[in-house]
This record gives structure tokens, C-alpha cells and sequence, in this order.
């Protein structure tokens, strides 16, 4: 058991902000003493709270960025009070922050690389990595390999209001395809618009549901409109309520042309939805094509139309590729697997 201060600087919600909380959670079930560290009103607050546990210590702090001497000196008096037996950093400004007051009462600060933006990390003394992929990159400039360990992401399993598999059985149905995204380029919500043409030019009846919001969006609707696909694909805006988002579709599509790791991937497995991703960075670690999912190059409206049709025509194929990312996910991403993982990679750097 360690005591450790969890810390994360974050306004809203999101991938990243979820793994803060699954750290916090799965840090607390391995019986540690947890102090997270966040930005006052931040809105991760409400999902802490729901934690409910007796080890864990919530504070808030007022912070204007990364050369903020307020929020440097406030810090240090938090590390001087609690006596951490280490520091983990969610992001660059936590990292900045706490690295001379975990320097000057010499406790070892644990950065996590969520994606590759990490030249701030660099000056922690380990650092938790989210895929292989990125531990090498993070070596790559300059960083001792050693000090760099593999914490994948995790998902807390949600019960399904589905009991079975979303296969697409019977043929005549019209399935449903599914992507929730920020509306970023990098998300390639736009090839997955000219997928669902180019699958339209071909015959196929199908609906799709795109869940998100972002700078994108009027671009996107703008490109829908254009494919004449009104009637076809909908947005739903921020999606509220996950379960009922994965609830409602037959298929799950990643068009990413950069994903570090991909969380919404662990959540259609915990569903029991076929998958479709692109070979961007995380899908490439957590999924095996033809195995668990369906994986396109990507950037390539075409090859994806092609994927789709290929789960729509072979239902039978769908459900074995939803069936075993499901057993994928309860072997390897739940957080009691990743939970201990984490423990361990926690006590590891103490006991150095």
C-alpha cells in the first residue's frame, strides 16, 4: 500500500480525463491511499465523487498554467503536508508543476504519456506509457527505455441492455454503424462520410449515427449534405449516455488517421459490437484484423466501404469478430487486469 497524489489540470471531459479516473479507481481497488490534485471546478470532480471511498482525498486548486508561482508554491506545500511516496502526472502541466517540489522532497515523479506531445514529460523520473508504439517514440527522444513502462488503458465493464452479441442477424435487417468522435481532422470523420457514400453508391441500406461535437462539425454536416446522405447519417451531438449510444448500433467504426490509443474501442468490445478501425497507432495494439476487428488503411474511404459491406453481407463473421474482442477485453483492459498492472508498476518505482 502507497500513498500517492494523482493529479491532472484538465477543464472538461473526455478520453484522457476518463483515464485519470480509471488510475484513481484502480490505484484505490489495490488498497492505496489515493490525493488527487485537480483544477478547481473542473468538471472531472462529479465523476471522483461517485468513487465514494474512504482512501481517497479530493483538492482543488486555482492554477493559470505551467509558470503559474501561485499554483508552484501551493503545490509544494502539498507535497510537504501529504509526504507522497510518489507523484503521478496526467498531461504537461501537471508534470510542470510538480517537478521541483517532487525533486526537492525526493519523491519520484510518474508522468503518463496519453499521446505524443510529451517533450514536458521528458524531465520526470519514469514515465507510464499508454502502447508500445509510443514507449518507443518516447525513447526515441531521449528518454532511458528503462524508466518507461506500459499502463494500457482500461475499461470499467458496464452491463449492456443487450445480453447478446449486436450481430446483424437477420440479413434483412438495416443495420446501424456507429462512430462517436471530437471532430478533429485526425479523427477522419470525413472518410467515414465518403465510406458511407461510397457504400450508398453500392445499394446498401444501412443508417449511421456519428456522436460527437468539435471544431468540424459545420464541415462535416457541410460534406453529408453534399453526399447527399441526409437521410442516411445523423448527428447526435455529445453523447450523454454511452451504454444507449452502443446500444443502438450494429457497428462500430474508428476512421482515425492518428489514434494513440482508442477507448471507444474497449467500449464497443464490452458491448459486443463488431469493429471496424483504421492501422493508426492504438488500434494496432489492442486489435488483430480478421480476428477481433475489421482493420483499413488509413485515410481510405474506399477500403473502409469495403470493410463495411463485408460485416453487413457476413453476420455470421460479425458476431465471431465482436465475440472475440469481447474475450480480448476481459483478458486484457478490465480494471482488475490493469489495476494490479498499474499497482505494480507504481511499487516498482518506489521501491527504486
Amino acid at each position: 500500500m502507497a500513498k500517492i497524489i494523482n493529479s491532472m489540470f484538465a477543464k472538461s471531459l473526455g478520453g484522457i480525463e476518463q483515464a485519470f479516473v480509471d488510475y484513481t479507481e484502480g490505484l484505490l481497488l489495490q488498497n492505496n491511499e489515493v490525493v488527487c490534485v485537480i483544477r478547481k471546478h473542473a468538471k472531472i470532480l462529479t465523476e471522483l465523487r461517485k468513487l465514494e471511498n474512504s482512501k481517497l482525498e479530493i483538492i482543488e486548486i486555482q492554477q493559470l498554467g505551467k509558470w503559474d508561482l501561485i499554483a508552484k508554491l501551493k503545490v509544494n506545500n502539498l507535497v510537504r503536508k501529504i509526504k507522497p511516496d510518489a507523484v503521478i502526472a496526467h498531461g504537461n502541466r501537471p508534470s510542470s508543476l510538480f517537478r521541483l517540489s517532487a525533486k526537492y522532497n525526493k519523491v519520484p515523479l510518474i508522468s503518463v504519456a496519453h499521446n505524443y506531445k510529451i517533450k514536458p514529460l521528458l524531465k520526470s523520473d519514469h514515465i507510464f506509457s499508454i502502447t508500445s508504439d509510443l514507449k518507443n517514440f518516447i525513447s526515441s527522444q531521449g528518454f532511458k527505455k528503462e524508466k518507461i513502462i506500459v499502463i494500457p488503458n482500461l475499461l470499467k465493464l458496464r452491463v449492456s441492455n443487450k445480453e447478446n452479441s449486436q450481430g446483424l442477424t437477420p440479413k434483412s435487417q438495416i443495420p446501424t454503424i456507429g462512430v462517436m468522435a471530437r471532430f478533429v481532422k485526425k479523427k477522419g470523420v470525413d472518410v467515414f462520410l465518403r465510406a458511407c457514400g461510397a457504400l450508398k453508391d453500392k445499394g446498401y441500406k444501412f443508417n449511421a449515427v456519428i456522436g460527437g461535437t468539435g471544431e468540424e462539425q459545420f464541415t462535416l454536416q457541410t460534406l453529408r449534405d453534399e453526399l447527399k446522405l441526409n437521410d442516411i447519417v445523423k448527428f447526435t451531438g455529445w453523447v450523454k449516455d454511452k451504454n444507449e449510444f452502443y446500444d443502438s448500433i450494429n457497428i462500430f467504426c474508428l476512421p482515425s488517421h492518428h489514434e494513440p490509443f482508442g477507448i471507444v474501442i474497449l467500449e464497443a468490445m464490452s458491448h459486443k459490437i463488431p469493429i471496424i478501425t483504421t492501422d493508426s497507432e492504438g488500434p494496432l495494439e489492442i486489435c488483430e484484423n480478421e480476428k477481433d476487428c475489421l482493420m483499413v488503411e488509413k485515410g481510405h474511404a474506399g477500403k473502409l466501404a469495403i470493410a463495411l459491406a463485408d460485416l453487413i453481407d457476413n453476420p455470421e463473421k460479425a458476431q465471431s469478430l465482436a465475440e472475440n474482442a469481447y474475450n480480448k477485453l476481459i483478458n486484457n483492459y478490465t480494471l482488475e487486469k490493469i489495476s494490479e498492472r498499474l499497482n505494480n508498476a507504481v511499487q516498482t518505482v518506489i521501491g527504486r
